[in-house]
């Protein structure tokens, strides 16, 4: 490569480094991923031999933060009780969208950063299934691990947000305003996020939160950052190219307190995602749709 080629690379870098990973062409991810294998972010990087939109990560660190495939859970609690950190992208002859490489180091800098994360939980990246995750677009969040200034701390999806009461935001059926209730109504759409305490005055400090009441607080401010980042890195809305609201509004970032129940075969629902916060680049199947399609240099 001559002087004048890295320097083209380097300047594309620079410029990508203000763009939303969804929106980036390929050779702005490319110019990003190519540093994060340079500089160490991703040590265990795998490029192609030319610029492809797909590459492989084999280890497990990103951004000096271990990712970790939860095998397991406490029933009761939510808690993790087994997980394993495998290579971050489990089908080698899939690959990661370059694009969506960016998204995970940005991921693991924030919750680094702003959360004191150095263990990111997940439930993989890859499926059978002919959709986003295939296609090396979409990722299954579970939590994070990890120390501050209170101490050691382990906060996930199951535990600190499926796990707490709801507080119904409007009548529903024989249901009142206000009711407490420990999840949504099966046909209920007007959800809201539970984790909010201006809106949800039943919030409980569970007996396994080792950091009390403010491990709760940690938790809701954690899962709407990681919301909004995956809705400005991503997609959620296809008509809102940013964030948007946890709850109702949500169509392409599937947690529990998504808008509906998935109907089967379908797991597009709060039901299967209890666990996990499901976040993507582009829609699921459209390949002319924003964020799937590649766009002009």
């Amino acid at each position: 490569m001559t002087a004048a080629d890295d320097l083209t690379r380097n300047i594309t870098a620079f410029g990508a480094s203000m763009v939303p990973a969804r929106d980036m062409t390929l050779p702005q991810a490319c110019a990003l991923v190519e540093g994060y294998s340079r500089d160490g972010t991703i040590p265990t990087l795998l490029l192609p031999k030319v610029r492809d939109r797909k590459a492989n990560i084999t280890g497990a660190i990103v951004a000096g933060v271990e990712f970790r495939y939860v095998k397991s859970f406490n029933g009761q609690t939510g808690q993790v009780t087994d997980s394993w950190a495998r290579p971050i992208q489990g089908d080698p002859t899939l690959g990661l969208d370059v694009r969506m490489i960016v998204l995970l180091v940005r991921l693991a800098r924030l919750l680094r950063d702003k959360h004191g994360a150095g263990t990111i939980y997940h439930l993989g990246f890859d499926s059978a299934a002919d959709d986003m995750h295939r296609d090396g677009r979409a990722m299954d969040f579970v939590g994070i691990a990890g120390k501050n200034s209170t101490g050691t701390f382990e906060i996930n999806v199951f535990s600190h947000w499926k796990l707490q009461p709801v507080q119904m935001p409007a009548a529903f059926g024989t249901i009142a305003a206000g009711t407490k209730l420990p999840d949504w109504p099966e046909n209920f759409h007007e959800t809201i996020f539970r984790l909010d305490p201006k809106t949800n005055g039943f919030l409980e400090v569970k007996s396994w939160y080792a950091g009390g009441a403010a491990e709760l607080t940690a938790a809701f401010q954690m899962f709407k950052a990681v919301y909004d980042f995956a809705a400005a890195q991503g997609l959620d809305r296809t008509d809102n190219f940013g964030t948007t609201t946890i709850g109702k509004d949500s169509r392409n970032i599937f947690h529990p307190d998504y808008f509906k129940v998935s109907a089967p075969p379908d797991k597009d629902g709060r039901n299967d995602h209890f666990q996990h916060m499901h976040f993507q680049i582009g829609t699921r199947h459209d390949p002319q749709a924003r964020g799937n399609r590649w766009l002009p240099v």
